[in-house]
């Protein structure tokens, strides 16, 4: 498995495709927005381009984080056969609500909204604040996610447009960001993420939410060229260090 994780610091990190991400830091193993199986095309008749890197019932990990309801964040088949193993379930409460219809309920199934805190190990999952408005789809309870550790803080946008609200919320140092750049369906495009990425303390940056369907399937002004983000964040002059991941792989 050496070519599966990133070093950030003291965290590996590794991309699931689309906003799926495998995170193994302080000795605890976390996967938020894991994307492994074919819900979306059975639901929605998005067809994934981006192969699994790993099976529904081959990802082993001590808690799964969800920012949102939607099924390309909110696997179902994911999230049951982690359960069956004896992980944590940590998402909004709109999310928790299906899984209890769905799949029942349990002490595995945790509620996070904006500001608050969950412990996983010796790493503390907190809830930020997202903007992803979607007609038809409504996720009035989306969140980002701070991966906090001792020496390491890791960033997940989850989808969400450019907010203030956001930014303020993130008031400390990041030591990497994994940042929707993806334009639609509720989500900031390029140039938005890039003025996003301006107003953070962030050492390292991973554009995300591409690559998943055939770029058609995003909808109009999709921006999917994830070297695009790293061109703006450039020519803006940022400090961060730009990394563009490839499905399955690592993000350094």
């Amino acid at each position: 498995m050496s070519a599966e994780y990133s070093k950030a610091g003291g965290a590996t990190i590794r991309w699931l495709g689309q906003a799926g991400f495998l995170i193994d830091v302080a000795g605890t193993r976390i996967a938020v927005d894991p994307y492994l199986s074919d819900e979306c095309e059975r639901i929605h008749g998005l067809v994934r381009v981006a192969p699994a890197p790993i099976t529904p019932t081959g990802l082993s990990v001590d808690a799964i984080a969800v920012t949102h309801w939607h099924e390309d964040h909110f696997d179902l088949p994911t999230v049951e056969a982690a359960r069956s193993k004896g992980c944590t379930i940590i998402a909004p409460p709109s999310v928790l609500a299906r899984i209890r219809g769905m799949l029942g309920d349990g002490d595995d199934l945790l509620a996070i909204r904006p500001g608050e805190t969950v412990p996983v190990g010796a790493v503390h999952i907190r809830a930020t604040p997202a903007v992803h408005r979607v007609a038809g789809f409504l996720t009035e309870d989306a969140v980002g996610i701070l991966i906090e550790a001792a020496d390491q803080v890791i960033y997940h946008s989850g989808d969400t447009e450019y907010s203030r609200q956001i930014v303020d919320a993130l008031n400390r140092h990041i030591d990497v960001a994994l940042v929707c750049v993806n334009g639609s369906g509720g989500n900031m495009n390029v140039m938005e993420a890039a003025a996003f990425v301006a107003q953070l303390d962030v050492a390292k940056v991973v554009p995300m939410h591409v690559g998943m369907w055939a770029d058609a399937a995003y909808g109009p002004g999709s921006t999917l060229d994830p070297l695009a983000f790293r061109d703006v964040c450039g020519r803006l002059g940022l400090p961060a260090t730009v990394t563009v991941p490839r499905s399955g792989e690592d993000v350094g």
